[in-house]
């Protein structure tokens, strides 16, 4: 239609990874309608990080997400944002979380002082290994749920969740951990 605005944008990250977006716009009474489609990079230890600038995780892969929206303001189409994706990632690494380590410091506890050795030893270094996962993006009223994925060690079991709010540019990630 005449006041329809497409655009798309097509290239690579640093790295020569894939990304694309494509967007279009039109008119729908007092606001706008959207539908587009986002390939993205990611890079969990750039782009997921703590306050004081250590990364939480670590692997590489994207996120495909397939979107409609529609609003008065950007900030308004954002919350509103519906749409379905997925997420490809490899060699998933969480950082600062041994349970190795407390399974080995727990048995030797003898006294507080163990124990509290055991619990600084769980989030006081090392890693667990994720490997490669995939699963899907749902998105609703502006909140991006990623398929939950699970991992298995011989020292612990954990489930890891990721929603992300995206007119507030948040993610929040969640691991449950069980330790044998």
């Amino acid at each position: 239609t005449p006041d329809e605005i497409r655009m798309a944008v097509f290239g690579k990250d640093a790295e020569g990874r894939k990304t694309a977006i494509e967007l279009a716009s039109r008119p729908d009474g007092g606001s706008r309608r959207l539908d587009g489609k986002i390939v993205l990079p990611v890079d969990l230890a750039r782009q997921l990080r703590l306050a004081g600038g250590a990364p939480v995780a670590g692997g590489e892969g994207s996120i495909e997400l397939v979107f409609e929206t529609q609003g008065r303001s950007p900030g308004g189409a954002l919350a509103a944002m519906k749409g379905s994706g997925s997420y490809s990632l490899k060699d998933v690494r969480l950082f600062n979380i041994s349970p190795e380590t407390f399974t080995r410091l727990i048995a030797e506890a003898r006294d507080a002082a163990g124990l509290n050795a055991a619990f600084a030893g769980l989030s006081g270094g090392g890693e667990l290994a994720v490997g490669d996962i995939a699963g899907s993006i749902t998105v609703e009223n502006g909140v991006a749920a990623f398929l939950p994925f699970r991992i298995a060690s011989k020292d612990a079991d954990a489930v890891v969740t990721t929603v992300a709010e995206v007119a507030e540019g948040k993610i929040d990630t969640s691991i449950i951990l069980s330790l044998k």
